[in-house]
């Protein structure tokens, strides 16, 4: 089964696996879709919803909009004129429509798989139009683009035609450049290909066998490779001349551990082991050149396991293990100036779920006993207060910024599992819809 969870808010992905919100980089202003059922166990139910963080702005689009099977995927996905989403409306199968935030606003783009499900995998936007692998009965899997239109809706090019397929993954933007993989003809090599939107415009960039996670600084993008050594960062500037793999200053050469990358302003961050220092954060800057490790966190063959990592102004907050446990942590990118904020205990928790932002401030889940507590925190004991102690939050990947306030899914022994906001006070956190009215959870999702 193949179950992704994607959401959108100002044209940023937010992806995760089955039932998850989490996301990257993510802007702060518009709406917030996302499916919510009246019917819990009833796949016909499932409807799309319309938020940009107030009651009065929360409101149903579309009735019987969402996802119908076992198989169904959940995609929202927006751009500064409208919203892309995966239905099954019980005629075409699972297909791509679009929506501008009302019923009559809301289409089919094109029945690309007229027998069967279009299974619309890894979407990206660039200037408005959504970059997606698709499946036709003409020519098996390849990339496809919409502009939300039926005419606008067509496949990018057929990189391996005839019954074969490509088998593309958009992997991100990075100026008027939409990077992804892809395979070459049949039983070809997997490698790096970018486009500008046409046919002619994509060309291959690296003929080796780029992998994800990935991440975008101005002008370059950084992927994963897979070597004999295991995987390694490199970096492109999109042509194959500028592509290399970073390499990481010291006696040892690390190598990626985990599937994260987190770009902050022009500085890539991300997790490597090393036989000598376990797993451990590092850095590199946009060049690509050398990358350093930020500190021994756990020193020696200990493993630190980084985590969580966000950025608030010029400082980096994420969980990280040391010989105390696990606690959060922050830096600026060098070894002096990374330090451990707090432990659980420090505010009589257990363990620490995740971390988000509000505004300047930290959001973050911690578990107590069988239950979870949300808090805001400016890095210190004194300075953290937990919000609302009803509340029973479900994950920390519902954490989503939206103009200025901050959803999340949550329960308060009332109403079931609802879609709920905060702008970080106890009278500003509250839920945005009934959308399963009493105990339902009509937001599980």
């Amino acid at each position: 089964m193949r179950c992704f969870s994607f959401l959108a808010l100002a044209g940023v992905l937010l992806l995760s696996g089955c039932g998850g919100d989490s996301s990257g980089g993510r802007h702060s202003t518009g709406h917030f879709y996302f499916f919510a059922n009246d019917a819990p166990g009833d796949v016909r139910n499932w409807e799309m919803w319309r938020t940009d963080g107030t009651m009065d702005g929360t409101h149903r689009i579309r009735e019987g909009s969402g996802p119908s099977g076992a198989n169904s995927t959940y995609m929202v996905y927006r751009t500064r004129r409208g919203a892309f989403f995966v239905a099954d409306d019980g005629v075409h199968g699972q297909e791509l429509w679009y929506t501008d935030g009302t019923d009559a606003g809301t289409r089919l783009t094109r029945d690309i798989h007229p027998d069967g499900d279009a299974r619309i995998e890894y979407p990206k936007t660039m200037n408005d139009v959504l970059y997606f692998s698709a499946e036709s009965p003409d020519s098996g899997i390849e990339l496809w683009r919409s502009d939300g239109s039926t005419p606008g809706t067509y496949p990018l090019l057929d990189l391996a035609p005839g019954e074969c397929s490509s088998w593309p993954r958009p992997l991100g933007v990075v100026g008027k450049w939409m990077y992804f993989r892809a395979t070459a003809g049949c039983g070809g090599r997997t490698s790096l290909w970018r486009t500008d939107g046409t046919a002619t415009g994509t060309e291959e960039v690296f003929d080796g066998s780029p992998m994800t996670p990935v991440a975008t600084v101005p002008g370059r993008l950084f992927f994963s490779v897979s070597t004999e050594r295991g995987r390694e960062l490199w970096v492109t500037e999109g042509t194959p001349q500028s592509t290399h793999p970073v390499t990481v200053a010291g006696e040892t050469q690390p190598v990626l551990n985990g599937l994260d990358l987190w770009a902050v302003g022009n500085t890539v961050y991300f997790v490597a082991y090393g036989r000598d220092e376990g797993r451990e954060l590092y850095r590199t800057d946009a060049s690509g050149r050398v990358a350093y490790r930020v500190s021994d966190i756990h020193a020696g063959p200990g493993n630190a396991h980084p985590r969580s990592l966000i950025s608030i102004g010029q400082q980096v907050f994420f969980l990280a293990d040391d010989a105390q446990g696990t606690g959060l942590w922050r830096t600026d990118g060098t070894e002096v100036g990374t330090l451990r904020l707090l432990l659980p205990g420090d505010l009589e928790a257990d363990v620490f779920l995740g971390i988000g932002s509000l505004r300047d401030k930290l959001l973050f889940i911690t578990r107590q006993g069988e239950g979870q507590a949300l808090w805001m925190s400016d890095g210190t004991p004194a300075g953290s207060s937990r919000l609302r102690a009803d509340l029973a939050l479900h994950d920390m990947a519902s954490l989503t910024p939206l103009n200025g306030l901050v959803l999340f899914r949550a329960s308060d022994g009332v109403h079931g599992r609802e879609r709920w906001r905060t702008d970080g006070t106890d009278e500003g956190t509250f839920m945005l819809a009934d959308t399963c009215p009493g105990p339902c959870d009509g937001s599980p999702l």
